[in-house]
């Protein structure tokens, strides 16, 4: 529960392009050794963008599927899952790869739950129909910008489509997204509606949340920082109130509608996963909370996205966007990220960079 990779049995994992910054969490270490050279593929757990944003971090590609496509068999302790199950309806297990055409291997032998979808990963595409939507604002109070060269990348992916292929593509506003960080803070945590429960459980004594929030600042709690801070944050009626529940059920309900009316069958929206490139360690706490919803949001909107990696800043950090599709057309966005690692090059060893 974590955007950062860092905990008391192993330490701490750095970025191969830059040990001073993190590789991103929660699949922070899956992504490190993959981006580093030291694997070929490999699995992430996609809650909330713990898959994407880690490939986004460490320059490769990793892909959320659309849900029960792909089984989560196995991803929470056995003796927790009860307390964990609605996590299940949230919660993705991908690849991550560091080349893209990799996705389509490993989702053809991952996609187990639905045999429809997994017969189209692989099939060719017909480019000349795909209409390219991205978004450079999602307007959401207190989010970090996107860095303007992540948003010129995102304009050249619609270029090389248009220039290839002739495909349209333009820029769109979403104002309805503004209102959405507490709807979806709502659904995470209808979920899990005993999520301090469910994060103690096995901890062999009771603790005092709020001593425990500040003993974590200083490194002095058995809990990391993050989930301290979480389990406090749904106290506090100002970020959480179980009496709006069917308030934002509904907006969310609505939000679904508008999502399914913008994407059809041939159809990509363009996004990065997170606004910047990896952070230096300790600097993601200040950036979880407020910035999830960049990837999270697609897992609450039960859509595929594929993060593909598409450049390098002038510090030689790595920085990708991630390739939003309608329900079940996975094929179409892994395809998109096949066609763009041709284009952009795709991963670099942090040594050549």
């Amino acid at each position: 529960m974590n955007l950062e990779t860092v905990n008391y049995l192993y330490g701490r994992t750095k970025n191969p392009y830059d040990t001073n910054r993190g590789p991103g969490g929660s699949s922070g270490g899956e992504s490190s050794l993959i981006g580093a050279g030291g694997s070929v593929i490999g699995l992430g757990n996609d809650l909330l963008g713990s898959l994407r944003n880690p490939a986004h971090f460490c320059g490769i590609f990793g892909h959320k599927s659309t849900p029960d496509l792909v089984s989560n068999k196995g991803c929470c302790p056995p003796e927790r899952l009860e307390k964990m199950q609605g996590i299940y309806n949230i919660l993705e297990v991908g690849p991550m790869c560091r080349y893209a055409e990799d996705l389509v291997t490993t989702m053809r032998v991952l996609a187990v739950r639905n045999e429809e979808v997994r017969r189209t990963i692989g099939k060719p595409v017909d480019f000349k129909k795909l209409k390219i939507l991205y978004l450079t604002d999602m307007g959401m109070y207190l989010m970090c910008p996107i860095r303007k060269d992540i948003i010129e990348a995102m304009k050249n992916v619609g270029s090389y489509f248009n220039t290839r292929y002739g495909v349209e593509y333009k820029e769109i506003k979403l104002p309805y997204l503004r209102k959405l960080p507490k709807c979806l803070a709502s659904e995470v945590l209808q979920q899990l509606p005993d999520i301090s429960s469910a994060i103690l459980e096995g901890i062999g004594k009771p603790l005092n949340l709020k001593w425990d929030f500040i003993k974590s600042i200083f490194g002095k709690s058995a809990l990391t920082f993050t989930v301290n801070l979480i389990m406090n944050l749904v106290e506090l009626p100002l970020f959480y109130r179980k009496s709006e529940n069917s308030y934002y059920k509904k907006m969310l309900q609505e939000v679904v509608k508008c999502f399914d009316d913008l994407l059809d069958e041939n159809t990509v929206l363009l996004l990065p996963s997170f606004p910047t490139t990896a952070l230096y360690h300790h600097e993601f706490m200040f950036y979880s909370i407020t910035n999830f919803p960049y990837a999270g949001l697609f897992n609450v909107l039960r859509l595929p996205a594929t993060q593909c990696q598409i450049g390098y800043d002038n510090e030689g950090l790595p920085y990708g966007i991630q390739i939003i599709g309608r329900k079940n057309n996975d094929n179409l966005t892994i395809a998109c990220a096949v066609e763009l690692e041709k284009a952009f090059g795709g991963w670099i060893s942090p040594s050549k960079v």
